[in-house]
């Protein structure tokens, strides 16, 4: 069935199952990291951990205020530990991601400076393994725990008026986000914005109004939504990791990849805010108004 809410089962166990699912993949992404896809289960282990947070903001009305602030707080800081370990991989993605896109622009020697610049930043597969091998088994067994756990706080209290609750809360600090991105385009916002986005994609998709007639394509516009503000935070971080390098040489390379990032980064947030402009107008209401238990019923 996946990640989402399956017809005819109540919503303190479609909750329990769906939480207890991701928290199974993440442990098997972190288990056994091999050198080949180390990245790629990185990345696994965060996007079931941002799944799980976006299914405890859709919950959150049926929780104690307790446990939501516990388990939010510790699939937040597990992602934390993850992130370093996936953003050096982002960076170079990012990177290459420019030269397809403007060429090498007649300065071939700029662009092998950040490249050789980034390749110092990132450590080989092997050392990443062993030096956080011992941190991804605490990981686990924190994982494990948080498993065990979950019937503590999924009660029966989760009701269909909780999650409808839930999801009208996640979309309104959604279209909030844009508003203040809106008005200040600066990285902080764009980044919490993207977050917001993020959230709703995935409460959409927990879900699953495919019967309403607008909810498919505001899931399909807020996961393509997602993935542009991702391409602009990589960029976004990439540049601070360009402009703050004390080499030289990457200092000259900069005159000529900052604009590069910048114009990139341009193109990137107009389609951004026009998506974002979109979705906008909708009404939490539309997408679940008396239409979550008829979707979910058997």
């Amino acid at each position: 069935m996946g990640f989402r809410l399956k017809a005819g089962e109540s919503p303190s166990k479609g909750i329990r199952r769906v939480v207890k699912a991701q928290i199974e993949k993440a442990i098997e992404a972190v288990a056994k990291p091999s050198p080949s896809t180390f990245d790629e289960q990185i990345h696994r282990a965060r996007r079931c951990f941002k799944r799980i947070r976006a299914t405890l903001k859709v919950a959150r009305p049926g929780l104690s205020k307790q446990a939501y602030r516990r388990e939010n707080e510790r699939f937040r800081d597990i992602g934390r530990i993850l992130s370093p370990m996936r953003d050096v991989a982002a960076l170079n993605e990012a990177f290459h991601a420019l030269i397809d896109r403007f060429g090498d622009q007649g300065q071939p020697h700029e662009f092998e400076t950040v490249l050789h610049a980034l390749d110092s930043q990132e450590r080989t597969i092997d050392e990443v393994l062993s030096n956080n091998e011992k941190q991804l088994h605490k990981l686990g067994r924190e994982l494990e725990e948080a498993r065990a756990g979950l019937d503590a706080w999924i009660t029966s209290q989760l009701d269909w008026n909780s999650v409808e609750a839930g999801f009208r809360q996640v979309f309104k600090s959604a279209r909030n986000a844009f508003k203040t991105a809106q008005e200040c385009p600066a990285d902080p916002q764009l980044h919490e914005w993207r977050k917001r986005v993020k959230d709703l994609g995935f409460a959409l998709e927990l879900l699953d109004l495919r019967n309403n007639r607008i909810a498919p394509a505001v899931r399909e516009q807020a996961e393509a939504l997602g993935k542009t503000l991702g391409h602009d935070r990589d960029l976004a971080m990439l540049r601070s990791l360009l402009v703050d390098s004390p080499d030289p040489k990457v200092q000259v390379a900069c005159t000529v990849i900052v604009p590069l990032v910048a114009a990139r980064r341009s193109a990137l947030q107009r389609e951004a805010f026009a998506i974002g402009e979109s979705i906008a107008q909708h009404r939490a209401r539309e997408l679940v108004a008396g239409n979550i238990p008829t979707a979910h019923r058997a």
